[in-house]
């Protein structure tokens, strides 16, 4: 399962929406899925933070041919560049700081959810690995082979992204991930938004090459919202984990559709009060926001309402 990259943790929070990610682990788990594992590649957005104000060594590298070893070490270089963590003042001290939040906040659905889903995180796996560099290396090659291939594929993929070469690193760490998950978990199935789509297409194609079976899964976009689930939140729709228990009441309210769909994915994960009844959707709600950021919450008396 790959997850993209939210920007907005430190002010928002997590969207409530992944829980509809950890809905269908669920399911999968009860159909005899061996093994689900969360993939957190929110650290490949370090592509769109190098530009032509990063270090020319950086970007003269990764402007030409690099090699996966070269990727790998640049990208890291880059992550590492600003030392400000906890207080984040520069984009890149931003982003580090989000890319530790999304962890804790996986880690914490994991546990309060408890359901048996692993965890890794792309970060680690860069700097501790080196099959994912092999695997990167792998994928730099089909994509030369790729854009011979199938250009219109390629075309789709890198539309609407800037001339700067490091946001052509999205595709070839996308495959990489695949590949690499792949031969050291064996995991043959991803599962991820709907906006990865082309990706996806890609990663077919790479693996009925190398005539090995693998498929990919697509979660559609939120019912109500205009936006894929892994993004940020906009003018407090959908919810975040910060968002306050009356918000979450006002967007149900006033958005039918939403509610709904948000009641389907949580039906699983739902207590129960203490007369034996369901725990409600704003209920449950805000007892899972208030335990994601760290507070203790138990399931309340029974309220009137969805």
């Amino acid at each position: 399962m790959g997850f993209g990259y939210n920007p907005q943790l430190y002010c928002n929070g997590e969207r409530l929406e992944m829980l509809d990610y950890f809905s269908w682990f669920n399911k999968f788990l009860k159909l005899g899925t061996e093994e689900v594992l969360i993939w957190d590649a929110s650290c490949y957005s370090i592509v769109n933070k190098i530009n032509r104000f990063a270090p020319r060594e950086t970007y003269s590298i990764l402007s030409k041919d690099p090699s996966g070893k070269q990727v790998i070490e640049c990208l890291i270089k880059e992550q590492e560049r600003s030392p400000n963590i906890i207080s984040p003042k520069t984009e890149i001290g931003k982003y580090r700081t989000n890319c530790q939040l999304r962890e804790q906040y996986f880690r914490k659905f994991i546990e309060i959810l408890n359901i048996d889903v692993s965890y890794l995180n792309s970060w680690d796996v860069f700097r501790k690995d080196e099959r994912y560099t092999e695997a990167l290396e792998k994928s730099l090659d089909f994509i030369k082979f790729l854009e011979k291939d199938n250009p219109n594929l390629v075309r789709k993929i890198y539309f609407n992204r800037t001339p700067n070469p490091a946001t052509r690193l999205y595709l070839p760490l996308e495959i990489a991930e695949a590949i690499y998950l792949e031969e050291t978990k064996g995991i043959k199935t991803k599962f991820g938004p709907i906006s990865e789509q082309f990706f996806d297409i890609a990663i077919e194609e790479m693996f009925e090459q190398l005539e090995l079976g693998y498929s990919t899964l697509r979660c559609k976009i939120t019912p109500g919202i205009d936006r894929p689930v892994y993004l940020g939140i906009k003018e407090g729709r959908p919810l975040g984990s910060k968002s306050t228990y009356r918000t979450i009441k006002k967007v149900l309210k006033f958005n039918p559709e939403l509610a709904e769909y948000l009641d389907s994915i949580c039906e699983p994960f739902k207590g129960r009060y203490d007369d034996g009844k369901i725990e409600t959707l704003t209920g449950f709600l805000r007892r899972i926001s208030k335990q994601l950021e760290g507070k203790k919450e138990q399931i309340r008396g029974k309220k009137n309402g969805r």
